[in-house]
């Protein structure tokens, strides 16, 4: 009964192993995942920096030539020429800030300095809705989360315990064989057979019973306070996710259509002579910031998502 138990217990002690290996997969999974979409954040708004270039050059163009024929203001073509120098150290920042993303992605895939891939990403950054519940979530945890598997799989092993430690108040038997030759003769085989009684006067066997028992009730705190832990956990990042979802369709729903509706507007206006360089200049600015803003929402969106991998243990986006 002791090996079975104590099989058992070895068991155990494999599957926790497992377990602390999934914990530090699944930490390495979400960190990869999170630098891959900045990545692609980072693209999307090298994008943008590319196009808002691309206007403020034509525009301090057409600025210098409206000055020079005389139908444009000396304030105009400064500020055109302070927005296009603006747009070209932007473009740069940008530039940037992508290759630090690379260098991190590599970083999350373990390339060292010595070893530093370059990569061509086919993936785009774009909205992808995934619905859950927070009762749904959970449940999911309950079975895949690390922490959780480890608190159960400890609390399994502290019931094993206990077990061996009620045996030690029991006789113990055993039963072993034994072959024999002397002087050249062809031997003799034998069989014993005995029995060992604990001294239960010494109390060593009660002692044991008692931190056994104790160990399971502390396994017990600790599984509770690891679902507690999970839950509490995963309640933060599920609010963060619904409101992060909420932000992405904000901009996709309202916020960048009018944005891109205010630009054409401006844009005819201002060739038309209806009004002001610096009133077209904020209605672009007010485009190029939204489209921005709603790629950090996206980006945003996703780490959340990511996030809620990490604690529920298993992957979400299919």
């Amino acid at each position: 009964m002791n090996y079975f138990l104590k099989g058992r217990k070895l068991r155990n002690e494999e599957e926790i192993a497992y377990y602390r290996f999934k914990q530090t997969e699944l930490i390495i999974t979400s960190q990869i995942k999170s630098a891959y979409y900045n990545v692609l954040a980072k693209k999307e708004q090298l994008k943008i920096a590319e196009e808002n270039l691309s206007i403020a050059e034509d525009f301090f163009k057409k600025a210098e030539i409206r000055y020079n024929v005389g139908e444009g203001t000396n304030l105009e073509r400064l500020t055109a020429k302070v927005q296009f120098t603006e747009a070209k150290n932007n473009l740069e920042v940008v530039r940037n800030e992508l290759k630090t993303a690379i260098a991190e992605l590599n970083f999350a895939l373990g390339y060292g300095r010595q070893s530093e891939e370059i990569f061509t990403l086919k993936d785009n950054l774009v909205f992808k809705e995934y619905n859950f519940s927070l009762d749904e979530l959970f449940s999911l945890s309950s079975y895949a989360n690390p922490k959780i598997k480890i608190a159960e799989l400890n609390l399994s092993s502290s019931y094993i315990d206990k077990k061996l430690a009620w045996s030690s108040i029991l006789p113990s038997f055993f039963l072993s064989y034994f072959k024999q030759a002397r002087d050249g003769d062809r031997g003799y085989y034998g069989v014993s057979f005995g029995i060992s009684v604990p001294l239960w006067f010494m109390f060593q066997q009660r002692g044991q019973i008692q931190e056994a028992s104790a160990n399971v009730n502390i396994a017990k705190l600790e599984l509770q306070l690891a679902k507690n832990e999970v839950y509490l956990r995963l309640k933060s990042a599920f609010n963060e996710y619904e409101n992060d979802l909420k932000q992405v369709k904000l901009y996709l729903n309202d916020i960048l259509p009018q944005s891109e509706e205010i630009f054409r507007v401006a844009a005819k206006s201002y060739e038309a002579g209806e009004i002001t360089y610096l009133e077209y200049l904020q209605a672009k600015q007010t485009l190029i910031n939204s489209k921005n803003n709603y790629i950090k929402a996206l980006l945003k969106y996703y780490l959340s998502l990511f996030a809620l991998e990490e604690i529920v243990g298993q992957s979400l986006l299919k």
